[in-house]
């Protein structure tokens, strides 16, 4: 199990630089010499770990935010 954990936080940050890079080309398309993108970690339903059901919990997610049209939906 503490492979598939690392194995998936590489995942992310592989993905996170990637769309940082994406972020940074389009900012210096647009003309912008220095860009910095800002993540902001968000709390929110979260699946069981090694759990195959991720569609449910995206569109439970979904659900829960078009319904109350909320910006924030506290983690249950």
């Amino acid at each position: 199990m503490v492979g598939k954990l690392s194995f998936c936080l590489i995942i992310q940050e592989e993905l996170k630089l990637f769309f940082e890079s994406c972020l940074i080309f389009y900012k210096r398309m647009q003309g912008s010499r220095t860009f910095s993108p800002k993540w902001h970690y968000i709390k929110g339903p979260r699946q069981p770990f090694g759990s195959l059901q991720c569609g449910y919990y995206v569109m439970k997610f979904m659900t829960d935010l078009m319904e109350e049209s909320l910006l924030f939906i506290e983690a249950k």
